[in-house]
């Protein structure tokens, strides 16, 4: 973080001696932020940088689509990225979290199918899992994020839709914010709030979310702007949604960012329920 020549090196967790004393020889402060948790970090650091009018933040080892450099984006505007160690002065926010990415993507046996992340009552699950053989020319994996007593009927739903080989249910996970740094697409089409996931952590994440209208996400998720929303219990137009972000990775990437701003204010306002 650079602000007005003073330098902050920010790292996950509390560097050793040596470095803290080498940075401080240099002028540089340094500051730690909890990077296993992106959705958290990413207001957090929005904020710091908003309240020091910092100009400039320097990346590495972060990938491009990060929580954290989404927030940086929208805080900042002058973002750098770096596949390796600062050199001299530069500032750096260090964490490598392609491991954390690849071990999400081979348990899902993901490959390079493009993963979609959803969560939804019995009525929306139906939908949800309805939509996937209408996405077949895209070949996706719909993640489900629930309680294990869906298991049952998310499985008998998707074997007599013939789409079973393209479901993976997770139940309920701690580790949310990972697998949604690995999906393309949030979907929320249930009446009701699920306990999987939310509008708000999909939209921390940076990721657009399509719900259903008349939802608890839709009074969060602004049609056009930080993602879609769609009839309920309407798996075709679901399933053309889903097909329509798939197909235009600027308008998702849009929205995600749009997304991403909309949280933050609203994690400023204290209105923002992420899980911790």
């Amino acid at each position: 973080m650079e602000n007005r020549g003073a330098l902050t090196v920010v790292f996950p967790e509390m560097p050793p001696v040596q470095i803290r004393r080498e940075l401080t020889l240099h002028g540089a402060k340094v500051r730690v932020l909890d990077f296993s948790r992106p959705f958290r970090s990413a207001v957090t650091l929005a904020t710091w940088l908003k309240a020091s009018a910092t100009h400039q933040i320097h990346f590495h080892f972060v990938r491009a689509f990060s929580p954290l450099v989404l927030a940086a984006r929208v805080a900042v505007g002058k973002v750098l990225l770096h596949d390796r160690l600062p050199v001299k002065r530069q500032v750096a926010a260090v964490a490598d979290d392609s491991t954390s990415t690849r071990s999400i993507v081979r348990e899902l046996s993901a490959g390079a199918q493009p993963i979609l992340v959803g969560s939804a009552s019995v009525e929306g699950l139906a939908t949800l899992i309805a939509a996937v053989p209408l996405l077949r020319r895209h070949d996706p994996i719909l993640v489900i994020l629930g309680e294990e007593a869906q298991r049952a009927a998310i499985f008998e739903e998707a074997r007599s839709l013939g789409v079973e080989e393209s479901i993976r249910f997770l139940g309920i996970r701690n580790d949310v914010e990972k697998i949604l740094g690995v999906a393309k697409i949030a979907i929320l089409p249930s009446e009701e709030e699920s306990l999987g996931l939310s509008a708000s952590e999909a939209m921390a994440a940076g990721r657009p979310v399509i719900a259903s209208l008349g939802s608890p996400a839709a009074g969060q998720v602004l049609d056009g702007i930080c993602g879609l929303l769609v009839p309920k219990a309407d798996p075709w137009a679901l399933a053309g949604a889903i097909s329509r972000l798939l197909e235009d990775p600027l308008l998702s990437a849009r929205l995600g960012r749009q997304g991403l701003t909309r949280a933050i204010e609203r994690a400023r306002l204290g209105g923002i329920s992420a899980r911790s």
